[in-house]
């Protein structure tokens, strides 16, 4: 009996001087990793988008200087004004879009009503005044978008037309993109005063769904992109990145991120630590307890720390 008690007593002094102190200093430790694994994977993150935005305003700013060639060029201004229904195109003009990939090209007047298109493609364009770039839907089976530069025409004076040049985006750019990336990534384009993608969807389009006015605020008010541990319902860890043009019109919203692994999954090697000291006669030493305790103690503290953003 004595020696049982004593067994006790040495137990509790090994716990008070040992096991609890380690436990304190690995919640501590925990916490410092988690935060510093979180700066590490935001920074990661926002890296890629911004690669992600830069191929995507390169096709339009691509079309913008083709745009402004046109719109400098005498001879096509006077054509326009003849007859902006049968535009007289420079003859190099075709092939620089092809070797762009520029595949929309089309002619509005100053009140935005379609005189022109080198397709016959359906699309839903409508623009704000000054506004230089833009994300449009394009009508037809296939879920398209189209990434244009929008240059009026004259330039030095008040606009009697609008060209609209620029590319054809689908399910392809954005494979392309999260393979570029390595992230999961979404187009979401601005619908009147909403954004949606309709990539990703199984042909249904899908509204950008943010946890507060203040995140939708952020980036259409303020052009800031947001990074959010939570995003996209929950899912994935990413930023949103508002796409604008010169003017401050915010045209699109791109995302991108990594799937958020369930913490829990991280007890899972311990568990069956556990179960091998009764199957099979395993003795699990001090060095296996405390590192098991530092790691419950980051999948404790790690989802309730908060990321500052700068």
């Amino acid at each position: 009996m004595q020696v049982g008690r004593l067994q006790k007593k040495i137990v509790v002094i090994i716990l008070a001087i040992v096991v609890v102190p380690m436990l304190v200093a690995g919640g501590f430790t925990a916490a410092w990793v988690s935060s510093s694994f979180e700066q590490r994977i935001q920074a990661w993150v926002s890296e890629a988008v911004r690669s992600g935005q830069q191929w995507l305003e390169a096709n339009q700013n691509d079309a913008l200087l083709l745009g402004r060639i046109l719109a400098d060029d005498p001879r096509f201004v006077a054509s326009l004004q003849r007859d902006p229904r049968r535009p007289a195109f420079p003859g190099n003009v075709q092939k620089i879009a092809n070797e762009l990939g520029i595949s929309v090209v089309r002619v509005y007047s100053s009140g935005q009503r379609l005189l022109y298109s080198a397709s016959d493609m359906a699309m839903d364009a409508h623009w704000e005044p000054g506004q230089t770039q833009a994300v449009f839907r394009v009508g037809g089976a296939q879920s398209q978008l189209a990434a244009v530069g929008i240059v009026p025409v004259p330039n030095a004076a008040k606009p009697r037309f609008y060209l609209v040049l620029g590319s054809l985006l689908d399910d392809s750019f954005i494979s392309d993109l999260s393979h570029l990336t390595g992230l999961k990534t979404r187009l979401y384009y601005r619908e009147q005063n909403r954004f949606v993608d309709i990539f990703n969807t199984g042909g249904t389009p899908i509204r950008l769904q943010l946890n507060s006015p203040d995140e939708l605020r952020q980036l259409v008010d303020r052009q800031q992109p947001f990074y959010s541990t939570h995003a996209e319902s929950g899912r994935y860890r990413g930023l949103y990145l508002p796409i604008a043009d010169s003017q401050g019109h915010v045209e699109a919203i791109l995302f991108g991120g990594i799937a958020r692994v369930g913490q829990v999954m991280l007890l899972q090697p311990f568990v069956l630590v556990a179960l091998a000291l009764p199957v099979n006669g395993e003795r699990i030493d001090i060095e296996t307890i405390l590192f098991s305790s530092a790691v419950v103690a980051t999948v404790l503290i790690g989802p309730r720390l908060r990321i500052v953003r700068h």
